[in-house]
């Protein structure tokens, strides 16, 4: 509020400085109208020189005529001159005049317009004034009515203080009672003490007879147990390794009842001598491959875990002539100085005769079985496609 009346008293003083100054350009104004008669008439007086001059018949007039005539002329460009600046200056001075109050105008409109942003302001603060008063009231009368509790508090504070010192003084009148109470009591509790404290050291000494005893055998104890505690560490460590051990078992068993591990196979076709000690590769009719330990390019079954296994070759020939197959077990935990060991053979010699053998073997995870020719006799001896290689897990 104090900057709005400040602003509008700063405007309201320039206002006046204009209005001050309006008459004193309104009379250079009028003066300068002054002048422009002033000259249109010595216009007039030349040319009535001019027309007077013509008339005079003297030379002598004449000449005097021509002489205030030369310089009333040497004086009338200056003259001109100063007519048009005049007029230049008067175009100047109405042009700022009409400046000047425009913007007047304008300042005028938006003073109004402050004004009356103002007034309204005003009308707001003293609608807000009205309103604070009334809640001043309010707060006022609460206030009374706070105070008049704030006594009847205060009394009943004053109150509560007179009962209070009342019982602190029973109370220390009783304390002084128990204190004498007290007195008598310790007394007392001194002669029992003494009395107790003979009686009770000799049972003190006889409690710590009876510990040192029960010490030694608590110790005798302890010695006796930590030896059987060891023992069934020793134990326990047997159990845990066997039960690791089962536990191997059982996930072997496990694996075997989920993935069940074999193969079968047959020659696709009958062939003629076959080259000694060679590999057969020649079991490519495959009736069964669970898991594809089998490799029919390589002629190669691979144990996937150890377990039993049940091993069979068949061969039937056609022409006499002596055919002996062997197959070969590999296994990985001899080292590298291991050996194939043969474990199943079969040998004919005759045509259309036919040979068949099984075994039971163990085999490690890795041991590696297939079917060598150990021997050939005669020529042209054929070996017919029904001849069989088969592998398969038991436990």
């Amino acid at each position: 509020m104090d900057n709005i009346e400040s602003q509008v008293r700063s405007s309201s003083s320039k206002i006046d400085v204009l209005t001050a100054l309006i008459p004193q350009i309104m009379n250079e104004i009028g003066g300068l109208k002054s002048k422009l008669e002033a000259m249109e008439e010595w216009k007039v007086q030349l040319e009535h020189l001019d027309s007077r001059i013509l008339t005079i018949e003297t030379d002598d007039s004449i000449n005097k005529t021509k002489v205030k005539l030369e310089v009333i002329e040497t004086h009338l460009p200056e003259l001109d001159s100063q007519l048009v600046t005049l007029r230049e200056e008067l175009g100047h001075i109405k042009h700022e005049t009409v400046i000047n109050f425009k913007n007047l105008e304008q300042k005028h409109q938006t003073l109004d317009v402050k004004l009356m942003v103002t007034e309204n302001q005003v009308n707001e603060l003293s609608k807000a004034m009205v309103t604070n008063e009334d809640n001043l009231n309010v707060v006022k009368k609460c206030l009374q009515e706070k105070s008049k509790e704030s006594d009847k508090i205060m009394e009943r504070l004053q109150k509560n203080e007179r009962e209070i010192e009342k019982e602190r003084k029973e109370t220390e009148e009783r304390c002084e009672r128990d204190s004498v109470i007290m007195t008598d009591v310790e007394n007392r509790l001194r002669r029992h003490e003494e009395k107790w404290n003979d009686r009770e050291m000799k049972n003190v000494r006889k409690m710590e007879d009876k510990l040192q005893r029960m010490d030694a055998e608590r110790k005798k104890d302890v010695y006796f147990m930590g030896e059987n505690l060891e023992k069934l560490l020793s134990k326990l460590d047997d159990m845990k390794t066997n039960v690791n051990n089962m536990s191997t078992k059982v996930d072997i068993v496990e694996k075997r009842q989920k993935r069940p591990v074999g193969f079968s196979a047959k020659l696709s076709l009958s062939f003629t001598t076959p080259t000694k000690k060679t590999v057969m590769r020649d079991f490519t009719d495959i009736v069964t491959n669970r898991g594809d330990h089998f490799q029919p390019l390589t002629g190669e079954f691979t144990a996937p875990i150890e377990g039993l296994y049940v091993v069979a070759l068949m061969h039937r020939q056609w022409q006499d002539g002596e055919i002996w197959l062997v197959v070969l077990h590999a296994s990985l935990l001899g080292g590298s100085g291991s050996k194939e060991k043969a474990v199943c053979e079969t040998r004919t010699d005759i045509s259309r005769t036919s040979s068949n053998s099984v075994s039971v073997i163990w085999m490690n995870a890795g041991d590696k079985l297939w079917v060598n020719v150990r021997n050939v006799k005669g020529t042209d001896i054929w070996i017919d496609a029904p001849s069989s290689f088969s592998c398969f897990l038991i436990g």
